[in-house]
C-alpha cells in the first residue's frame, strides 16, 4: 500500500528521471538515475559482464565525495569495459536528486547512475555489515557479485588503481 511519503517520492523521482532523459554525457549516453536496492545492485553487478565492478557510493552534499568523484570518472573512462566497470550509487535523499543530476552532468557522466532505494540500515548491511554508512565508500566485486574489497573515505586516482589491482590479485 502506498503512503503519502512514497507517492511523493515516486512523483519526485519520475520528474527527475524525465528531466534527466534529455541530458546526455559524453561517455555513455543519456543520463538516467535508477532506484536500486542492495539486492538489485548486486544483480546489476552480475549483469555488467566485466571481470571486476567498482561501485562508488557518494552524495552530492558530501565534500569528500565531490572531490574524489572526478578520479572515478577518469578511471571509468580509462578502463576496458570488458575488464572493469564503474557504477555510481548516490545515497542522496529525494529532495537532493536534482543536485545529484547536475553534479553528474558537470562531470560528464551519462548512462545509468543508481540511487539507493529502501531503508538505509538494511541497504548498508546488505552491502557490507562493517560499513558505518559514511560516504564516500567504494566496493569492488567480481563478475559473480562477490565483494572483493570495500573501503570508506576519499581516494586519489593512484590509490583507486592500487586498491582495485589488489582486489583482483586477492581473488
Amino acid at each position: 500500500m502506498l503512503n503519502r511519503s512514497s507517492t511523493l517520492y515516486s512523483c519526485l523521482l519520475l520528474a527527475a528521471l524525465l528531466t534527466l532523459a534529455a541530458c546526455g554525457g559524453p561517455d555513455s549516453g543519456e543520463l538516467v538515475i535508477k532506484p536500486v536496492s542492495a539486492e538489485e545492485l548486486i544483480e546489476e553487478v552480475r549483469a555488467a559482464d566485466a571481470d571486476l565492478v567498482v561501485v562508488n557510493f557518494w552524495a552530492s552534499w558530501c565534500v569528500p565525495c565531490r572531490e574524489e568523484f572526478p578520479e572515478f570518472v577518469r578511471y571509468r573512462r580509462e578502463s576496458d569495459p570488458g575488464d572493469i566497470r564503474v557504477h555510481f550509487v548516490t545515497v542522496d535523499f529525494e529532495e537532493d536528486l536534482p543536485f545529484a543530476a547536475q553534479f553528474l552532468r558537470e562531470n560528464g557522466v551519462g548512462g545509468t547512475t543508481f540511487v539507493k532505494n529502501g531503508k538505509e540500515g538494511p541497504f548498508i548491511n546488505a552491502i557490507n555489515p562493517a560499513w558505518s554508512g559514511a560516504v564516500p565508500a567504494t566496493a569492488v566485486y567480481d563478475r559473480d557479485g562477490n565483494r572483493l574489497a570495500f573501503w570508506e573515505g576519499k581516494v586519489t586516482y593512484d590509490q583507486l588503481v592500487r586498491r582495485v589491482n589488489e582486489a583482483r590479485q586477492a581473488s
